[in-house]
């Protein structure tokens, strides 16, 4: 938040709003946390000529409505491409949840593989002993969709938990699987996986069964777990 200020502004702000810190009277000091947040929005917003309301606001720094109210005759400010894009609407299966896993480790947890960052990762448990193959991750998608693959990419940091031997299995209803729609064998990589179906497949669940790894390792990982869909 600071630095974005910084960016736009430069320092000069900064020193400025410290200067009037600094001569205020003792009775003029703010005496409570929301006080110090209120008279930060109003003296900086202030100092730049622009209502900062806002852009605190998408920050959730929690200020008053007198507070913005003092400054609402200021031009509106904010940075560019801010708020940041949502991550998962890069997703294709952007309203995915984990329906089941068969374990997770701390805040590796199976959602990592949904939250369309490529550097978290769903991460079997390893503490205090390591759950051993096979591993799943269960999905649901949101929505039936008309599935012609799937995407797996692997963690793109560190070394341990590639994936080599894996089955794909849809359901209608996450409760009968049936036979697995897909069987793949994977390169120790981070290279972004693709499973093509041998044909189209109308689902709403999708689960991930991981058989194998590399190097004798008991755990698996995976950064992203997504579809591909049949074209329009």
């Amino acid at each position: 938040m600071y630095y974005q200020l910084e960016q736009a502004f430069g320092w000069e702000p900064f020193q400025q709003v410290f200067a009037e810190y600094r001569k205020l009277p003792a009775d003029e000091r703010p005496k409570t946390d929301q006080d110090k947040r209120d008279q930060w929005l109003v003296r900086f917003s202030r100092t730049i000529g622009r209502d900062l309301g806002p852009f605190f606001d998408l920050w959730g720094v929690p200020v008053t409505a007198a507070a913005k109210e003092s400054i609402a005759a200021l031009p509106d400010w904010m940075p560019a491409n801010f708020p940041p894009p949502d991550p998962r609407e890069s997703r294709v299966a952007k309203h995915a949840t984990v329906q089941a896993c068969s374990s997770e480790q701390g805040k590796s947890s199976a959602s990592e593989a949904l939250d369309g960052f490529a550097d978290t990762i769903w991460h079997t448990q390893h503490r205090p002993t390591a759950a051993k193959y096979p591993h799943f991750l269960a999905i649901d998608l949101g929505e039936t969709m008309d599935l012609a693959g799937v995407t797996i990419l692997p963690r793109q940091k560190g070394l341990n938990g590639y994936i080599r031997r894996c089955e794909i299995y849809l359901s209608t209803d996450g409760t009968e699987w049936g036979q697995p729609v897909a069987q793949a064998e994977f390169a120790q990589d981070k290279e972004l996986k693709t499973i093509r179906f041998a044909e189209r497949h109308s689902a709403r669940f999708l689960k991930l069964v991981a058989l194998e790894g590399f190097d004798d390792q008991p755990w698996a990982t995976v950064a992203e777990l997504d579809v591909l869909i049949v074209p329009e």
